[in-house]
């Protein structure tokens, strides 16, 4: 069977334009060609709609709904046993009978997966077994629409697992599938991720330029951002944006991977004492700019420690900081990454006034 005579077949089951349809079957076919080289090219192709037609029969169980834009921040992956695994082992360290009968850690000293019920209502038939060893999170901010559907919004996309392991393509145009739990009415989309959620990269979508997708979000000035924090903190739905010239880029990864930048916003030229605003960027994030370019920033913002007189930091809190999602070069006041032959001499580690 060819493609159009299957297309012809299950057209009025299925919501993909025939155009989408082909280009699956097109990759498809492509990886079979690959993987099954000594198949004849009739078997190759009647595989390669064989297997998009059991992808199509998953995706209409699915509840997942296909969404369109632009990503524009990528949260850092976390996992989020660290904190809970380590708790147990610490109460079990302290008072090993107490961990037991609270049902903390069996009596090896192995964490016990303590939910019961997940926030869904459903019940956690992990409850009281062995913790599990990692679960990954990732946090993911996109500007999109429902696909064949209105004005876009922005969605605050929750991967878990496997599914938060992909690469994410930031700022370029995409389709994916995602579970919509948003509030009726919202402004904001909330969506959570499906073994469905892949992010494909679609040059034909007729997407808004990223510039137009940035300036819709409400830029807060940088000598406004810890009066916004202090408004603001706690409120996890609220994504913000910040411009400012690069006057400090700290690439050497703290502890937990993350490096440093520092904006500036540049207004008054006879300032040469002010700190600026601290950026911390996470490890996934690609950094394809130098110092003394103008960067957009989205993210989430965070408070920083007030500094001493010799320039330590005191436990009074302080001015606020970024944590980036995504950060956006300014073409036209973007310097480029220089590439220097590394040699033992410059490749030392620098100590940095911060």
């Amino acid at each position: 069977m060819k493609f159009e005579e299957f297309y012809e077949k299950i057209k009025s089951k299925v919501q993909d334009s025939e155009e989408d349809l082909k280009k699956e079957y097109d990759e498809l076919l492509a990886n079979e060609k690959d993987i099954h080289s000594s198949l004849t090219e009739e078997a190759q192709q009647d595989r390669a709609l064989r297997r998009l037609q059991m992808s199509l029969k998953r995706q209409l169980k699915s509840p997942a709904v296909t969404f369109e834009g632009r990503v524009v921040g990528v949260g850092d992956l976390i996992d989020t046993m660290i904190k809970k695994r380590a708790e147990a082992l610490s109460k079990f360290r302290e008072n090993p009978d107490q961990a037991v009968e609270d049902k903390v850690t069996n009596t090896d000293g192995v964490p016990l997966d303590l939910i019961e019920t997940f926030k869904t209502g459903k019940k956690n038939f992990n409850f009281g077994k062995p913790m599990k060893e990692h679960s990954w999170m990732r946090t993911v901010i996109a500007k999109v629409s429902k696909k064949g559907e209105g004005k876009p919004k922005t969605a605050i996309i929750t991967l878990n697992d496997d599914v938060a392991k992909q690469d994410i393509p930031l700022f370029k145009p995409v389709s994916f599938k995602a579970l919509d739990k948003s509030m009726e009415g919202s402004d904001t989309y909330q969506l959570n991720g499906s073994t469905l959620t892949k992010f494909k990269v679609d040059e034909t979508l007729e997407i808004p330029e990223i510039s137009k997708i940035l300036d819709a979000f409400q830029k807060i000035e940088l000598n406004q951002l810890t009066e916004w924090h202090n408004k603001h903190q706690g409120n996890y739905n609220i994504i913000t944006k910040i411009e400012g010239d690069v006057s400090m880029l700290r690439l050497e990864p703290t502890a937990t991977g993350s490096r440093m930048m520092v904006l500036e916003d540049g207004e008054n030229l006879d300032d040469l004492e002010s700190e600026g605003t601290v950026v911390w960027i996470p490890k996934n994030l690609d950094i394809d700019f130098a110092e003394q370019s103008r960067v957009v920033v989205l993210g989430r913002t965070g408070l920083g420690k007030k500094r001493n007189e010799d320039g330590s930091f005191s436990q009074e809190p302080g001015n606020a900081t970024m944590n980036a999602y995504g950060i956006f070069a300014i073409p036209e006041f973007k310097i480029s990454v220089e590439t220097k032959e590394v040699t033992q001499e410059n490749s030392e580690p620098k100590q940095e006034d911060w």
